[in-house]
C-alpha cells in the first residue's frame, strides 16, 4: 500500500494547471467569464471526446453554469440553525458506515478548522500528510485537524504547503500509524460510481454516493464533474472510485444545479509527491 511525501527535488517547471486557465474558478466565489463558463459545460466521456459529440448533444450540454467555491466563513464544527442536510443523506451515510471498508476510509478523512473557515481533508501517509483545498486554510492562524472518533486524534499546525495554480494544499503533521488512503491518477468515465466523505454543513464524516457525469472543462483543463450532495463544508473531501482510491479533491459546487459538484483530478497533486512503500 503506497504512502506519500512531498518531493524534495521537484523541478519548478513541471507542468501543472495553468494559472490563467484556472482563474475562472476563484475562492471568492465570483462567476467565471462567460466563455470559460461555456467551456465548463463541454462534457464528454474523456478530455478528447467533446469535439466528436453530435451537434445536438453538444449544444444541449453547453449550459451556463456558475462555479461556486464551497468554503464558508464563520462555520464551526456544528450545523447552523436553519441549514440542514437532507435526512435521507444522513440515513444513507449511517447505513454505508456499517460497511467496514467504508468505515476505514472514514478514519482517514479529517475535519479542518481554522481562521473562521471549516472544511474537509484526508490523510495520505501513516506519519501524517493531509490534503485539503487551499481556500480552507489560506486565511492563516492555527489550523486544527481532527480525525474520526475511532482514531481519536487531533493535531494543530500553523504551516501548510500550497500546490501552485490549483486549489490544493498539504499540511504535514507529526503523527504515527495514522489511517491513510491511496491515490489513483487515472480519469474516471461518465457513469462511474463514486463515494465522497466529508463534513457537509458540519455533519462530520458523512459518506455520500454519486456518479461521474463527465469531464467538465475550463479552457482545456479537465475537472471531474459529478452528482452528489455537495454542500458548504465539503471542500477538501476525497472523491473515491470503486477501488476505494482517491481520484479527485472536491472543491466546488455548481450554482443552480442541485447536487452537482466539481473535483480537481488527483493527478495534479501526484506531480508533487513521491511514493513511499511499506516493507
Amino acid at each position: 500500500m503506497a504512502m506519500y511525501r512531498i518531493k524534495k527535488d521537484r523541478e519548478a517547471d513541471e507542468p501543472l494547471l495553468p494559472a490563467e486557465q484556472y482563474a475562472a474558478v476563484r475562492a471568492d466565489g465570483d462567476a467565471p467569464d462567460p466563455e470559460e463558463a461555456a467551456e465548463l459545460n463541454r462534457l464528454a466521456d474523456g478530455p478528447e471526446a467533446a469535439e466528436d459529440m453530435p451537434k445536438r448533444r453538444h449544444w444541449a450540454l453547453r449550459l451556463v453554469i456558475i462555479v461556486v467555491i464551497i468554503a464558508f466563513t464563520a462555520w464551526l464544527s456544528f450545523p447552523m440553525l436553519g441549514d440542514t442536510l437532507d435526512w435521507s443523506v444522513l440515513r444513507r451515510s449511517a447505513q454505508l458506515a456499517k460497511d467496514e471498508s467504508l468505515a476505514a476510509l472514514q478514519d482517514a478523512v479529517v475535519v479542518i478548522d481554522g481562521a473562521g473557515r471549516s472544511g474537509s481533508g484526508f490523510n495520505i501517509s501513516a506519519d501524517g500528510l493531509i490534503v485539503t483545498n487551499r481556500h480552507v486554510v489560506e486565511d492563516g492562524g492555527i489550523i486544527t485537524i481532527r480525525f474520526s472518533g475511532r482514531t481519536g486524534q487531533t493535531f494543530t499546525s500553523r504551516e501548510w504547503a500550497e500546490i501552485p495554480n490549483v486549489d490544493m494544499a498539504l499540511i504535514d503533521i507529526e503523527g504515527a500509524d495514522l489511517p491513510y488512503v491511496e491515490l489513483e491518477d487515472s480519469y474516471p468515465a461518465a457513469g462511474d460510481a463514486v463515494i465522497f466523505i466529508g463534513n457537509p454543513l458540519g455533519y462530520d464524516w458523512t459518506i455520500s454516493e454519486g456518479e461521474v457525469l463527465g469531464i467538465a472543462r475550463i479552457a482545456d483543463v479537465p475537472l471531474i464533474y459529478f452528482s452528489g450532495p455537495v454542500q458548504p463544508g465539503s471542500s477538501g473531501s476525497p472523491l473515491f472510485n470503486a477501488d476505494a482510491k482517491v481520484i479527485g479533491v472536491v472543491f466546488a459546487s455548481v450554482a443552480d444545479r442541485e447536487d452537482e459538484g466539481l473535483a480537481i483530478p488527483i493527478a495534479y497533486l501526484i506531480t508533487y509527491l513521491e511514493d513511499i512503500y511499506e516493507h
